[in-house]
């Protein structure tokens, strides 16, 4: 599964509106936007597809490859396009 972790990782590095907080240790990527709330964020996605964290007092974005059969383009297209 960390192969598909690896893939939301890169696509929000490579995003100008995204920030990673660290490159994924595990299946689990933690990321916020840069330019509106976690909250707001989050309402853009489809219900579920991630949960919050708080890190150092700020709410981040978190997603869980927990499903090996999980579309990962499809869940890079909607956190990109969020």
């Amino acid at each position: 599964l960390m192969h598909l972790a690896e893939t939301l990782a890169d696509a929000v590095e490579r995003s100008d509106r995204l920030e990673l907080w660290g490159r994924p240790q595990t299946a689990v990527n933690v990321f916020r936007p840069v330019y509106s709330s976690a909250a707001a964020f989050l309402r853009a996605l489809p219900p579920g597809m991630l949960s919050t964290c708080v890190l150092d007092g700020q709410t981040w974005a978190r997603s869980v490859a927990a499903n090996p059969l999980v579309d990962m383009d499809l869940v890079v297209k909607a956190v990109v396009a969020a």
